[in-house]
């Protein structure tokens, strides 16, 4: 029957690809059809082991979108088959940075679980450079995040922390821009408090009372200490400390009682 499902739909591939050629008077929402149909043959194809082809319908799909989805999902079946050199080859054909360095960390991770652990430090690392690459601040800081708190659950603490940096790196550049527009300065701050709360969150309490620690905001800093699900000491008492001293009584009172 498997066999069969394969004929039929090698088959039929050709005259899809003519069908939904794009003509003159094809309209956006026809495009947009086209590209989902293709997106759905480029996927099938590769849940039967057709990466090949499956590539090159991939390649083929206008929309940028679906295009990106298409690759992410053949990597995802080449990871289950444990290719895991072929997945990366396929990752790197995503051209949403974004996309990309999540893409690589899921094969980080499963490379980890395979026992490749020196393969997934290098998709790890393939990971930090598409992330390092990304040319919004916002996406950039949430994908380092992302990749540093799977780094350390991996058991690479030492590169998560490089990773942590790189976050942090990208919130200085961003305040020492001096960009004048209202809340900006506020938001980046904000980066800053969740990059604290994830270090926290791995165990990296040193690192975390360190970045909360430059939060110039008295606001953020005590969310920052308060979203800490933590029960190291130095944490708990410069965060109660730093409560009490700006007269945070309440918050103080909370950080104790929801620690103690």
């Amino acid at each position: 029957m498997a066999t069969e499902l394969q004929d039929i739909c090698l088959a039929v591939y050709p005259r899809i690809k003519v069908l939904f050629q794009p003509t003159d008077r094809t309209k956006p929402f026809q495009e947009k059809e086209r590209a989902y149909v293709l997106k759905v043959l480029a996927i099938t194809q590769a849940e039967m082991k057709h990466f090949g082809n499956a590539l090159k319908t991939a390649r083929s799909i206008p929309d940028l979108e679906d295009k990106t989805e298409s690759f992410r999902e053949i990597a995802a079946v080449q990871v289950r088959a444990e290719l895991f050199d072929i997945a990366k080859e396929t990752a790197h054909h995503i051209t949403d940075l974004g996309k990309r360095t999540q893409a690589l960390r899921e094969i980080a991770i499963a490379q980890t679980q395979a026992g490749l652990t020196a393969d997934a430090r290098a998709t790890f690392h393939a990971a930090r450079e598409a992330a390092r690459q990304m040319e919004f601040w916002h996406g950039r800081v949430e994908a380092q995040l992302a990749l540093a708190i799977a780094q350390a659950h991996a058991g690479y603490s030492t590169e998560a922390q490089v990773t942590f940096g790189d976050a942090q790196d990208t919130t200085q550049e961003r305040i020492q821009e001096g960009n004048s527009r209202i809340g900006a300065e506020v938001l980046t701050l904000a980066e800053l408090r969740d990059i604290a709360v994830a270090q926290a969150q791995v165990g990296e309490f040193t690192s975390a009372l360190r970045t909360a620690q430059i939060i110039r905001d008295e606001t953020l800093r005590a969310e920052a200490y308060n979203q800490m699900e933590a029960r190291d000491d130095i944490i708990q008492a410069e965060a109660y400390t730093y409560c009490m001293s700006r007269r945070n009584l309440r918050g103080g009172i909370h950080l104790r009682v929801r620690w103690w």
